[in-house]
């Protein structure tokens, strides 16, 4: 999923420049285009349960984005960092493995 040389962002990764940006509860600001930060996360939505219902939901109003974390049960959840256009915060949540979010790629 990542091209050579880079890696899928951590958990790890993920909480370090979340809290470089001041907190959870901030940090999405600073994540988000124009935000100030060196990441400009686009808010791309999602398609989620593919194929059998395969749409694009929150489209400009949300992003998600996958880390290497599994969840319970791994197999089918994995953590993953939501933006919402009206949040200022980063929150880490579970996601279901077959939708298909966002990726941060980090250089090795």
């Amino acid at each position: 999923a990542a091209p050579e040389g880079w890696h899928l962002a951590t958990s790890e990764e993920w909480n370090t420049m979340i809290d470089t940006l001041g907190g959870q509860d901030v940090a999405g600001d600073a994540l988000k285009v124009g935000g100030g930060s060196e990441f400009d996360a686009l808010l791309a939505g999602g398609v989620s349960n593919p194929p059998e219902y395969d749409t694009v939901w929150q489209y400009g109003n949300r992003s998600v984005f996958w880390s290497t974390e599994e969840g319970n049960p791994p197999e089918e959840v994995a953590f993953a960092y939501f933006l919402a256009d009206n949040d200022s915060a980063i929150n880490a949540v579970g996601s279901a493995k077959n939708f298909r979010h966002s990726v941060r790629c980090v250089k090795d």
